[in-house]
C-alpha cells in the first residue's frame, strides 16, 4: 500500500483543532455562530530560542507560538 504524507498549512490546522473542540457538527456550527471573527494576522517573532510565528489570543485558537522550520528562514 503506497501512502502519501501531506502537510496541512499552520492556519487550516488551527481551524482543524478549534473544530475538534466540538463533539457534534451542531456543536461546531453553534460555536462558529456565537464566536466572534477577529481578522488575524501572522507575526513572526524573532527571540533567543527561534524564529516563530504568533497570533493574537483574542484569535481564539489559545496562545499559538510556532517555531518556523529552517527551510521557511529563508522568508525573513
Amino acid at each position: 500500500m503506497f501512502v502519501k504524507k501531506r502537510t496541512i498549512i499552520f492556519p487550516t490546522r488551527l481551524n482543524l483543532e478549534k473544530l475538534n473542540q466540538s463533539k457534534t457538527v451542531a456543536e461546531a456550527i453553534n460555536n462558529a455562530k456565537n464566536s466572534n471573527i477577529v481578522k488575524v494576522t501572522p507575526l513572526i517573532e524573532k527571540l533567543d530560542e527561534g524564529i516563530f510565528i504568533t497570533i493574537p489570543k483574542e484569535a481564539g485558537y489559545g496562545e499559538i507560538k510556532e517555531a518556523i522550520s529552517p527551510q521557511r528562514r529563508s522568508i525573513e
